[in-house]
C-alpha cells in the first residue's frame, strides 16, 4: 500500500496532530496500559489502520514536542500506541528516532520492529513486544522491555519487572526495582543495583549484578547469576544453575532450601551469624547442591564449613 507524501514538515505536523486528536480521542472502556495483550494489540492496530499519510522521523519528533497534544491528553497510553503506530508504519528498519517528551508516556515503542529508538523518560511498558530493536532511555516506569524479542534495552533507572518475559534479548540498567529479569528466556541482564527477586524464574539466561536484594535467582532454571553483593535466600528454588557471589550477607535464614536442585554456588565472603551461615550451607548441600567458599572464608571455620558440606573455591 502506498501513502501520499507531503513534503512540508509543518503540514505533516498539523496532520499528525489532527490524526491523534481524531483517532486517539476515542477512549477504550478499559485501562489500556494494563489491559490484556489482545486488548492492547487490537487497539494498536485500530490506530495503525487509520494512519493514511506518510510521515518522516522529523515529523514524529516535532509532534511529540508540540504542547497542543498534551492539553487534551486524557490517557498517555493512547499517545504511546499512536506514536508507536506512526513509527512502525513510517520509519524504515535501521533508522533512528528521538522522542523528547515533557511527560512519561506509557506503551511507547510498542511492537517496535528493527528501529533504534531513544527517549528521555518513559512511563510503563516501554518497548513492550519490541522485536529486533534497540531502545535507550533514562528513567522508565514498570515492565520496561516486557516481552521484547531479539532486542536491546538500555535504561538508567527502571521500575518493577524490568525485562519481564524478554526473549533472546540484552538488557542494561543502572538501577531497577523488584523482579528485574522476571521469567526472561535466553537473555542477558546487566544491572548495577537491583531490589529483591532479581532473575526470578529466568531460564537459560545470564544475569550480572552489582548489589542485589533478597531472593536473587529465585527459581531460576538453567541459568547463571553473577553478583557482587547479595542478601538472604540467594538462589532459592533454583534448578540446574550456577551462582557466583563475591559477598553474601545472611540476616535471616529460617526457611529450608530443599527445593534447590542442581545448583553450583560460589561465595567469596560469607557474612552473618555463624548459625545462619551453617544452616544455609547445610540446607543446600544435603540435597546434592554444590557450595564453594573462597579460601580465606573457608579457612575461618574450616571444620564447621567442611561438616556443612562446603568445599574450597580456588579463585
Amino acid at each position: 500500500m502506498s501513502f501520499p507524501i507531503v513534503s512540508m514538515t509543518k503540514e505533516n505536523l498539523e496532520m499528525l496532530i489532527n490524526d491523534f486528536l481524531t483517532i486517539g480521542g476515542e477512549k477504550p472502556s478499559y485501562s489500556l496500559c494494563y489491559a490484556t495483550y489482545h486488548e492492547i494489540n487490537d487497539y494498536y492496530y485500530k490506530i495503525y489502520r487509520e494512519i493514511k499519510t506518510k510521515f518522516t522521523t522529523k515529523d514524529i519528533e516535532e509532534f511529540v514536542r508540540n504542547p497542543e497534544i498534551y492539553v487534551k491528553l486524557n490517557d498517555s497510553s493512547k499517545l504511546g500506541l499512536f506514536i508507536s503506530a506512526v513509527i512502525n508504519k513510517n520509519i524504515k528498519r535501521g533508522e533512528r528516532v528521538f522522542i523528547d517528551s515533557p511527560i512519561p508516556i506509557n506503551l511507547l515503542f510498542y511492537n517496535l520492529k528493527g528501529v533504534e529508538a531513544h527517549v528521555n523518560k518513559a512511563g510503563d511498558k516501554l518497548g513492550y513486544c519490541a522485536e529486533s530493536s534497540k531502545i535507550y532511555a533514562n528513567g522508565v516506569g514498570d515492565y520496561a522491555g516486557s516481552d521484547m524479542e531479539n532486542s536491546e534495552l538500555h535504561v538508567d533507572e527502571a521500575g518493577i519487572s524490568l525485562g519481564e518475559y524478554a526473549r533472546n534479548s540484552k538488557i542494561y540498567a543502572n538501577r531497577a526495582k523488584e523482579d528485574a529479569g522476571l521469567y526472561m528466556e535466553n537473555s542477558e541482564l546487566h544491572i548495577t543495583i537491583a531490589d529483591d527477586y532479581l532473575g526470578s524464574g529466568a531460564e537459560n539466561s545470564k544475569i550480572y549484578a552489582g548489589n542485589a536484594g533478597a531472593w536473587a535467582g529465585y527459581y531460576m532454571k538453567n541459568s547463571e547469576l553473577k553478583v557482587v553483593n547479595a542478601l538472604d535466600y540467594l538462589g532459592y528454588g533454583a534448578r540446574n544453575s550456577k551462582i557466583c557471589a563475591e559477598k553474601v550477607r545472611i540476616q535471616y535464614n529460617k526457611d529450608s532450601y530443599n527445593q534447590v536442585t542442581g545448583l553450583k554456588l560460589y561465595i567469596g565472603a560469607l557474612e552473618g551469624k555463624l548459625k545462619n551461615r551453617l544452616n544455609l550451607l547445610t540446607d543446600l548441600t544435603e540435597k546434592g547442591n554444590e557450595v564453594y567458599l573462597a579460601m580465606e572464608t573457608y579457612n575461618k571455620h574450616r571444620i564447621l564449613y567442611q561438616m556443612a558440606g562446603a568445599k574450597k573455591w580456588d579463585i
